[in-house]
């Protein structure tokens, strides 16, 4: 799969997310991704049309190796997501108690 298709997978995905926080009433959860989409659907047509390496740029993709994209959906599983779900609720509270001492 060349670069220019794993930015475009996920580019659906977040799309995908978009229209489900949308019938979820996640108003700004919805806006994010659907940026998300435009920008991705972007960096699939940089990458197609070789614009930046043409011009001896280095452009940042994230986790980039030389062959591939590696897609976020690729590394997280039901049960990596849910840890890391867990660290945010407990950066969360953590935060709140932290400035309810500032009040």
């Amino acid at each position: 799969m060349a670069k220019s298709e794993y930015w475009l997978k996920m580019a659906e995905e977040d799309l995908k997310d978009a229209s489900l926080d949308i019938e979820n009433s996640r108003f700004p959860s919805s806006v994010f991704h659907s940026q998300q989409c435009a920008e991705k659907v972007c960096k699939a047509i940089v990458n197609f049309s070789k614009l930046l390496e043409s011009q001896k740029e280095s452009p940042r993709y994230g986790w980039e190796t030389v062959d591939k994209i590696i897609m976020p959906s690729e590394i997280y599983d039901a049960n990596k997501a849910g840890a890391l779900f867990n660290n945010a609720k407990e950066v969360m509270e953590l935060g709140r108690k932290f400035l309810k001492g500032y009040k």
